[in-house]
């Protein structure tokens, strides 16, 4: 399944390499001997090729993933890895981007981030099941809702989180054009 999407995004043009950006915007945190970093999207963050999350996370996981040069954190109130990522977090937010997974809207992010004890969060995903979703109307509405974030300080970029087809999601959200970072589901 992961060759055939990854044959099926190069395919789209999806997979082609973008131009990187000028050496001095590019935003690095943690760089570790051994660990591979990539700049993600539209964002000039550079993260690690490995990123971190999901539903059961330990603490001294996470702190050992970090130390070894893990930047890219990511997590979302269904998870219930907030209380874990927040302790965490707490002496290591400079070595980390932190994508949070949901949708713009301001009472969501204020409670996600009191809940995890931060100022900001780097990217916001927006999960969206299909190619509808990603584009259009609904595209528009999440920009206009993260635009509003961004400038009160709270989210620096818009993701997209593709939960249904990962080439047809993908595809969508790139006609779009509103997204900074498209993470399309391709777990086995």
């Amino acid at each position: 399944g992961v060759v055939g999407a990854g044959i099926a995004l190069t395919g789209l043009g999806l997979g082609a390499a973008e131009e990187k950006p000028p050496e001095e915007k590019i935003e690095r945190r943690n760089r570790q001997e051994g660990m591979h970093y990539r700049v993600l999207g539209r964002t000039q963050l550079e993260v690690s090729v490995l990123s971190l999350g999901g539903l059961s996370l330990e603490a001294s996981v996470m702190a050992a993933a970090i130390e070894r040069g893990i930047n890219l954190v990511h997590g979302s109130p269904g998870y219930g890895c907030f209380p874990t990522q927040a302790s965490v977090l707490k002496t290591r937010r400079d070595k980390v981007f932190y994508a949070l997974k949901g949708y713009p809207d301001a009472q969501f992010v204020d409670g996600c981030l009191k809940a995890l004890g931060l100022d900001y969060v780097d990217i916001i995903t927006v999960p969206i099941e299909n190619r509808a979703q990603a584009k259009g109307d609904p595209a528009q509405q999440a920009r206009e809702a993260y635009e509003k974030l961004r400038e009160a300080g709270k989210v620096r970029f818009l993701g997209l989180t593709v939960h249904g087809d990962p080439v047809e999601g993908t595809a969508a959200g790139v006609e779009a054009g509103v997204w900074d970072v498209i993470m399309p589901n391709y777990n086995p």
